[in-house]
């Protein structure tokens, strides 16, 4: 190879790589963060307020000129693509959900687990031992506290425990509880109120 030819090669990768260093310092940084609906937290993908914890969070970043893009997956699968690298984070989870992530020092709003029954319903929790003979509906793969180790003791019995896969866990829980499929509801009280007014 000549002289000539080496100058030419060079230059031509020393501006292929300028080209795309261009482009690598022109391109808007943006981050993907997967999100499991649960109004007012986060609101379904097509309505007017994404919800609190959305709008929070696009703000924040927002103010470093980063783009939020929001994407919709039931939990189990938000965590998958986490893992795969599809998405950068996911909104909304406790801590208990996923040791290995990283949290920020201040958390940005709390749960309140409630169980609910259905109307005719006199039942009163006093301890585990009063959940014996009731079906307890759940949302798979999300943490309820300390509830966590009676869940994945009898997740794989239907006589104790339901789990909902998928998308509207909420209104499908409420559903199944309406028509006495489930017993007990054990759902964050800010969504399951939500969830109540926007049916009246």
């Amino acid at each position: 190879m000549t002289i000539d030819a080496i100058k030419k090669l060079f230059l031509t990768c020393l501006l292929t790589a300028a080209f795309c260093m261009h482009f690598v310092v022109k391109a808007e940084p943006k981050i993907k963060l997967g999100v499991t609906e649960r109004c007012p937290y986060v609101c379904a993908e097509n309505s007017a307020n994404q919800g609190v914890l959305v709008d929070i969070i696009k703000r924040i970043f927002e103010k470093k000129g980063v783009t939020v893009e929001i994407q919709f997956f039931p939990l189990n699968r938000a965590m998958r693509m986490l893992e795969n690298n599809v998405i950068d984070g996911v909104v909304g989870i406790l801590q208990r959900n996923a040791l290995q992530l990283v949290y920020p020092a201040k958390s940005i709003g709390q749960v309140q687990y409630v169980m609910y029954t259905s109307g005719n319903s006199d039942w009163l929790y006093t301890g585990l031992n009063s959940l014996k003979g009731k079906i307890l509906g759940v949302e798979a793969g999300k943490s309820y506290g300390i509830f966590d180790s009676y869940i994945q003791r009898h997740t794989k019995d239907n006589r104790v425990i339901y789990q909902n896969y998928g998308n509207n866990s909420t209104t499908n829980l409420l559903k199944l509880l309406e028509n006495q499929y489930i017993d007990i509801l054990f759902e964050d009280k800010n969504v399951l109120d939500f969830h109540l007014k926007r049916k009246k």
